[in-house]
């Protein structure tokens, strides 16, 4: 666990957990007004997914250009901008105010988080910027299952409107510790990155493509997670048409569900970082087969018509465990093939398929609904992943019955 500086840790906590609930509440209370109350069709559904979601993605592109700026200056303008998008957005009655809306929003948050970071950089008690980082997943892990249900115990007791709005309240007084913490951090020496690194940084990235291309354990998994991402993208995009063929008629459940998914997420995530393994490309397969079960599962009770939403919450659960393992098996998959420079341009590259995932998945699980209906997509879904499934599992045994026999 980091250690902060005695003074600044409980002003941080304090600012990171009102602004890290924020957008859960954004996300959570457009999906029930556009879904429940405005009846909105899968596309529509699908555009405000992407339109959220993929400016949060996107605005990871624009981390290194706001170093320029004081932190301190841009998250007040940033959150200054926040509070007025996301009053528009309450008040908005066309779906295209809604979109444009959620970009401009998407992207604040992403840029209020990298701010964020920067502040905490300033305060970490270790001079380690990987410790900064650490800190802040542990704080979004966290909040990943914990904003959803807090935004779905609001629901039931208060109007989607109200809850619409409350966002605008916990980014102003988020700003309040902020102005506390940087009042103490403005002195801070930075660090330029010495000849050698500078030089592993000038790989291009036709070599790296390349290296991906010879290298099975990167490309094999790429194909794995990018795919498992692709689907499950698409499918969690029609939560509110998932609900609203079970005769739901609100969105509560939608909350518990996403929480549910964040604690599978957070069980795993604490789990593997205890412990070393080094089979990461079966955990991968055994990721993917057990996504596509839960897939299936999720088509019989729409199948069947089986509205306890406590079957859908325990599977999402499911969905998060396997959803993590996969995923953290394939950064360690990456850390244990590459070094340097090297690691940094795969990842690179890895992040930006996800954030091609972000952009299309939604906008082509709403088309898919739309087109052949829900329960058909979840079928389609599971059936996508069991296939990508098998033929990397006949690859593999393939290979492995081709070295038995060569070295015989």
């Amino acid at each position: 666990m980091v250690v902060l500086k005695g003074k600044y840790k409980l002003a941080y906590l304090t600012s990171a957990t009102l602004q890290s609930i924020a957008p859960w509440l954004i996300l959570l209370s457009v999906l029930v007004l556009v879904g429940f109350k405005w009846q909105a069709t899968p596309l529509q559904v699908g555009i405000v997914v992407t339109c959220f979601s993929g400016s949060m993605a996107l605005s990871d592109l624009l981390g290194e250009s706001l170093e320029k700026f004081s932190p301190k200056v841009s998250l007040t303008v940033f959150s200054i901008v926040q509070v007025i998008s996301i009053y528009l957005i309450s008040v908005s009655v066309h779906f295209w105010q809604i979109y444009i809306l959620l970009i401009v929003t998407g992207l604040l948050i992403g840029c209020i988080s990298a701010q964020m970071n920067r502040i905490l950089k300033r305060i970490i008690s270790e001079n380690n910027d990987n410790l900064a980082d650490e800190y802040d997943e542990e704080i979004f892990l966290l909040f990943r299952f914990l904003g959803p249900v807090i935004g779905s115990v609001l629901l039931f007791m208060l109007d989607v409107s109200y809850i619409l709005l409350m966002p605008i309240f916990l980014y102003a007084t988020a700003l309040l510790p902020m102005f506390f913490i940087s009042l103490g951090s403005r002195n801070v020496e930075k660090t330029t990155p010495n000849k050698q690194e500078v030089n592993e940084v000038s790989i291009s990235y036709r070599e790296i493509v390349n290296y991906i291309i010879k290298t099975p354990e990167i490309w094999i998994g790429f194909l794995l997670i990018i795919s498992s991402s692709f689907i499950v993208s698409m499918a969690d995009s029609q939560l509110v048409h998932l609900f609203r063929e079970l005769k739901y008629q609100s969105g509560e459940v939608i909350g518990m569900v996403m929480g549910s998914s964040g604690v599978g997420v957070y069980i795993v995530n604490v789990w593997l970082r205890k412990k070393e393994t080094t089979k990461n490309m079966n955990n991968m397969i055994i990721a993917l087969f057990g996504l596509a079960l839960i897939f299936i599962f999720i088509w019989l009770g729409l199948y069947y018509q089986f509205s306890q939403s406590f079957l859908y919450i325990i599977l999402f659960f499911g969905g998060g465990i396997f959803w993590q393992l996969g995923m953290h098996s394939y950064m360690n998959q990456i850390e244990k093939v590459a070094q340097g420079a090297l690691q940094e341009r795969v990842m690179i590259i890895f992040g930006m398929l996800v954030l091609a995932t972000y952009l299309l998945a939604p906008l082509l699980g709403g088309i898919s609904v739309m087109s052949i209906g829900i329960t058909t997509t979840f079928a389609i879904c599971g059936i996508s992943l069991t296939v990508v499934g098998c033929l990397i599992g006949l690859r593999n045994l393939l290979q492995k019955l081709n070295h038995q026999y060569q070295t015989k």
